[in-house]
């Protein structure tokens, strides 16, 4: 048996249907699905009207009658396997005989379902992914003895590998944190009741930059724990407004691209983003927006600080040292392959 899962596509924001965005990557599980030769002869989906539009237009033929069910719902009630197998086998009474059975959900209730499945923690899936889980039939399934045959997109996002550098990074934003800490603790402390200009200049600067490095810690701390535990936790509901607006400017992009272009050609940063998976991206982003402006921000403070010595030897020395050191970066900066 075949219990193949899939996460619903983009959704128009506020609404609850799914967007062209959404449609698209339906089409493109159904064509995956259809090429692995997968037969669905089963259907259940999320009560939610863009889920069971997923069911309908993912299925491989498009011919299945599509079931809700409560434990693949938000706020359902209980969500786990026994629950969900009660519930299906309840609408399907031939369940345990069917090949495939296709189930359109929600994260982080599919990824939880996948772990329960195979006795193993998954990734979460992403919007318009779909995980095919094998077992030699429902009670092994149920029993957490079944395999992933395949995901789609198919990609190895490398987490093993990556976790390591999250938490070097996570190490470097905690040590430059506490020296810039220490540096204007002391500003602070040492001052005279006459502030100079290169005085102020060094103190916002370095409150810029400690402020930058502990968003850093929390951020990298975040992304070291493991994925399969990322989608444990409850989102605030400012950071839910946020994600929508974040999806809306998404789905305009998309659309922008696919007037230019035909609609493969749209899913490019889609397909970039889960080529090399969220902790990359997020590492990378994180290191480029916080990290980088936070070391520049620490650098204009101890240089504002020496400026206010006004020892020109202690000055110049200093500037000779930062060019020759970022000049030495810059040229050694390692190509690594790309056109």
């Amino acid at each position: 048996m075949d219990v193949l899962l899939v996460r619903h596509g983009a959704r128009l924001p506020g609404e609850g249907e799914l967007s062209g965005h959404g449609r698209h990557q339906a089409q493109l599980v159904a064509r995956a699905l259809r090429l692995r030769k997968c037969t669905v002869d089963s259907c259940f989906s999320s009560s939610r009207s863009h889920a069971v539009e997923m069911a309908h237009l993912s299925q491989p033929d498009q011919a299945i009658p599509v079931h809700e069910l409560p434990a693949l719902t938000p706020c359902g009630g209980p969500d786990d396997v026994d629950t969900l197998v009660e519930q299906a086998t309840a609408l399907d009474p031939d369940l345990e005989r069917r090949r495939g059975v296709l189930l359109v959900g929600h994260e982080g209730r599919l990824s939880n379902l996948v772990a329960e499945l195979t006795g193993t923690r998954a990734r979460p899936l992403a919007h318009g992914e779909v995980v095919c889980v094998q077992g030699d039939c429902l009670a092994d399934l149920v029993a957490g003895r079944g395999t992933i045959w395949f995901r789609y997109p198919t990609y190895d996002h490398q987490d093993g590998q990556l976790q390591p550098k999250v938490q070097s990074k996570m190490t470097v934003s905690t040590f430059l944190a506490g020296f810039v800490f220490t540096a204007l603790s002391g500003l602070l402390l040492l001052a005279t009741d006459r502030w100079t200009v290169a005085q102020v200049i060094a103190v916002v600067a370095l409150a810029s930059s400690l402020a930058l490095f502990v968003a850093c810690v929390y951020i990298f701390d975040q992304l070291g724990m493991p994925s399969g535990f990322w989608t444990d936790s409850s989102r605030p509901r400012l950071w839910r407004r946020y994600y929508e607006r974040r999806e809306h400017k998404r789905e305009e992009r998309w659309h922008a691209i696919a007037e230019e272009a035909d609609a493969g050609a749209a899913d490019d940063d889609a397909r970039s983003w889960a080529q090399e998976g969220p902790r990359y991206h997020l590492m990378v982003s994180t290191s480029k927006v916080l990290f980088t402006p936070a070391t520049w921000l620490a650098l204009i403070g101890f240089l504002a600080l020496l400026s206010d010595t006004e020892d020109v030897r202690m000055v110049v020395g200093a500037g000779i040292g930062l060019v020759v050191a970022g000049a030495f970066a810059l040229s050694r900066r390692p190509d690594l392959g790309a056109d």
